[in-house]
């Protein structure tokens, strides 16, 4: 089992795979990169993206809407917005290091993927809702 470091770094010699965490409550949320946990909700991803790879371009064409792809949508607009919270709380991988520190897992995925996500879910929802208002008018 490798040392881990605190988050005072500066008393610590640190070596490739230690792992940065601090003292916080919520470092308990934070998922190693390679956890079976997150392994899982990677995969989960990849098969709803796959899906998701089929089902917009098929949108062009016009079909009425079911109650099926009305829930399929609902589902994965659901889960990419978990996912947003989710990435909040990814450990990763820097320098050799496993940074693990709540707020520095937070700070690199606002600085990494979170426009790109808050953008996409957030034109989902909006979508979903305009179908949803227009289908009831």
């Amino acid at each position: 089992h490798k040392p881990s470091a605190t988050a005072n770094v500066s008393q610590h010699v640190l070596r490739s795979g230690d792992t940065l965490h601090s003292d916080s409550w919520m470092q308990r949320f934070v998922s190693r990169p390679s956890s079976r946990k997150r392994i899982i909700w990677d995969i989960t991803s990849l098969v709803v993206l796959a899906c998701d790879l089929v089902a917009i371009p098929l949108q062009l064409f016009e079909q009425p809407e079911n109650r099926t792809q009305t829930i399929v949508n609902l589902v994965t607009t659901s889960l990419w917005t978990a996912d947003i919270f989710v990435s909040f709380f990814n450990g990763y991988h820097v320098g050799g290091l496993i940074e693990m520190r709540p707020s520095q897992a937070a700070l690199h995925y606002l600085r990494t993927w979170f426009p790109i996500d808050i953008t996409v879910v957030t034109v989902d929802w909006v979508v979903i809702y305009t179908l949803g208002v227009s289908d009831s008018v």
